[in-house]
């Protein structure tokens, strides 16, 4: 489980960097960010598993995405 505060990325950039759901702004704002973002909330569903609310900053604004712990990956 991650933690507050903690600086992440995804496991697969170019899935998030093609996500034809993801508006061409928020890609953007996630590239710009290095696609490096930080943990700003940990929430644990009901079964057990975390939902990590990751926000990304750069330029163009803030963007937060959501994933689950095999999403992401401590950034170094």
């Amino acid at each position: 489980m991650f933690t507050v505060n903690q600086k992440v990325r995804p496991v697969d950039k170019d899935a998030i960097l093609n996500d034809t759901l993801l508006h061409d702004s928020g890609r953007q704002i996630i590239k710009d960010a290095g696609c490096v973002g930080t943990v700003t909330q940990v929430k644990v569903e009901d079964d057990g598993r975390a939902l990590n609310y990751v926000t990304y900053e750069g330029p163009g604004g803030i963007l937060t995405q959501v994933y689950r712990d095999n999403e992401i990956e401590v950034a170094q």
